[in-house]
């Protein structure tokens, strides 16, 4: 199955299998590269940044689970058509991606390149 993160509750930094090198697998009692710590995007010859925003992503508000993405997915929940709905959620979709990727070129938080890091398929699979 795909980790679940829940990028709505005040995090830290990223879920530590996102950072950890390598991943130790039970079933084998071996040690293998850790397919969600990052990837290469061959047809430029990088490999995957994160500018990971900490700040962000721990930010609480006044009721400490009232954070900055929780409110405005509930934003998005009180809109009575489609199309306000929509963008209510974009934004609070779209501030994962920045808060992942930073001001790093390839990362999430670009679009040509966003969907090379292993993190794009755990945010969208929430």
């Amino acid at each position: 199955g795909i980790p679940y993160w829940d990028t709505v509750v005040p995090n830290s930094d990223v879920p530590a299998f996102l950072n950890d090198a390598e991943w130790a697998d039970p079933l084998f009692n071996s040690n293998f590269p850790n397919p969600w710590n990052g990837a290469d995007i061959d047809f430029v010859n990088q490999k995957v940044a994160r500018g990971v925003n900490t700040d962000q992503l721990s930010k609480q508000g006044p009721k400490g689970y009232d954070t900055w993405s929780w409110k405005q997915y509930l934003y998005a929940l009180e809109q009575e058509n489609y199309c306000d709905f929509e963008v209510q959620f974009e934004l609070a979709h779209n501030a994962i991606h920045s808060w992942l990727g930073g001001s790093e070129l390839y990362s999430m938080g670009h679009l040509h390149y966003a969907s090379y890091d292993p993190a794009f398929v755990l945010h969208h699979s929430n």
